[in-house]
């Protein structure tokens, strides 16, 4: 298969290396992920991310915006009435 062979490279191999060595430096208990697991862990969080962005990044950019335009009308009313009270 195609996955296993570049699952097997240098520098996927270093990539996993490295990993193992930062679990054993936090005091993580072995077994450690091999290569496999660890792809699929990183293509299951792209995929989850991509998939957040698709069905709700559009909304809650969308919130976000009014919000904050709702926070500067807000702050402007303030100021307004800062002026009228300083008068």
């Amino acid at each position: 298969m195609y996955m296993q062979e570049v699952l097997q490279t240098p520098q996927v191999t270093e990539v996993v290396t490295k990993f193992h060595n930062f679990l054993r430096s936090i005091g993580v208990p072995p077994p450690y992920p091999d290569a496999e697991r660890l792809a699929i862990s990183v293509v299951t969080v792209i995929g989850t991310l991509i998939f957040y962005y698709v069905f709700f990044g559009n909304r809650h950019r969308t919130r976000r915006y009014d919000l904050q335009k709702k926070l500067e009308e807000a702050a402007q009313k303030v100021h307004e009435l800062e002026e009228k009270l300083a008068d």
